[in-house]
């Protein structure tokens, strides 16, 4: 009886130890076949590929979207500036006319309204044109990090309405001015835009100076004129510069090419000042060029990136001296007076390279 228990004990324990080394083997086989774990590994892999390629796409849009704005922005941006130049220009040719008109028969003149305007004491006289960022906040702009006066911000005024547009580097800003008398002035109603910038370093200033503005000071001379805006303690807070050169806006027949005389009635050119672009007719080809006025040196107005058409003409005498004497213009000399309506342009030795005389409606 004892010798049969022990047969059963040692057969169950052998039965015992099979089934262990079973359960190692097919443990083992498990582990190296592709089998449920490896599948959900799998799974939760391709998984987090999907989020990431999701965030990549997420950000991309986000940063067409920025870029969709910001070009927006800058289009409507160019595009008030535009119409504030059109409105300003406007406005001059109106004063002109009415200082040609014949004064009419005087007649009783209605009581004026009450203003808080100093008896005897001007309005500042901004004119027509724009004005460039010069200084603020007591740091001055270069062209060698600020750019030239087309990429710096800007002021414009509207006497008629009594409005000012511009841009302070980075939105565009409106609102109303009040000049009372002398030299007081003020901004109120500002308005701007909401982008954002990154390198709009002179934002916050721009904006901060026309909040405190009080008083200004207009400076002129023949090369430029300059606008101080102050504080109430008559503390410069900004300075603006506006080239004396809106006399060259318009058409032009080139009568003298490095002291020679032309005889060709085609050599015209057209300048557009607020545009800053320059058109002509070289006497056989089309051109268009870019006009560059630095901010830092008055009177200094270069054409640059002049283009021409490709006709081949049978008397193309005076295009490539004309070529060659826009590219070498450093300084221009105004008209002497309206009877002799010429402008002498000069390269940076002095020496007159051109010589336009200013074709009138009635040329045309």
């Amino acid at each position: 009886m004892k010798i049969r228990k022990l047969i059963v004990n040692i057969l169950a324990a052998a039965l015992m130890v099979t089934a262990a080394g079973s359960c190692s083997v097919m443990e083992s086989i498990s582990t190296k076949l592709p089998g449920k774990a490896s599948a959900t590994v799998s799974r939760d892999g391709v998984k987090a590929d999907a989020k990431t390629d999701s965030a990549d796409k997420l950000e991309q849009e986000k940063k067409k979207a920025e870029e969709r704005d910001r070009k927006a922005a800058e289009k409507k941006a160019a595009k008030e500036k535009k119409e504030a130049e059109k409105r300003a220009r406007e406005q001059k040719k109106k004063k002109k006319k009415k200082k040609g008109q014949t004064a009419a028969p005087a007649t009783p003149a209605k009581p004026a309204p009450a203003s808080s305007a100093k008896p005897g004491m001007p309005k500042p006289d901004f004119t027509a044109g724009t004005w460039h960022l010069r200084s603020v906040s007591g740091y001055t702009l270069s062209a060698d990090t600020d750019g030239d006066d087309g990429e710096r911000p800007y002021l414009i005024f509207e006497e008629e309405t009594g409005r000012f547009y511009g841009n302070d580097g980075c939105n565009t800003v409106n609102g109303d001015y009040i000049a009372n008398g002398g030299d007081s002035l003020r901004f109120e109603g500002l308005l701007s835009t909401m982008r954002l910038c990154q390198d709009a370093k002179y934002a916050q200033a721009f904006v901060t100076a026309l909040d405190e503005t009080r008083q200004c000071h207009i400076v002129r001379d023949e090369a430029e004129s300059i606008l101080e805006l102050c504080n109430a303690k008559g503390k410069v807070l900004m300075t603006f510069a506006k080239p004396a050169m809106e006399f060259l806006t318009g058409s032009w027949q080139v009568i003298k090419i490095d002291g020679h005389n032309v005889d060709s009635p085609d050599l015209r050119l057209v300048i557009d000042l607020p545009e800053r672009r320059i058109h002509g007719n070289t006497g056989c080809n089309v051109l268009n060029g870019f006009i560059f006025i630095d901010p830092d040196k008055a009177g200094v107005i270069q054409f640059q990136q002049i283009a021409v058409t490709q006709a081949l003409c049978p008397d193309a005498t005076w295009e490539t001296p004309l070529l060659v004497a826009l590219e070498s213009v450093e300084t221009v000399t105004p008209p002497a007076n309206a009877a002799d309506p010429t402008v002498t342009m000069l390269d940076t030795h002095g020496n007159p390279v051109l010589t336009l005389r200013q074709i009138q409606l009635s040329d045309k």
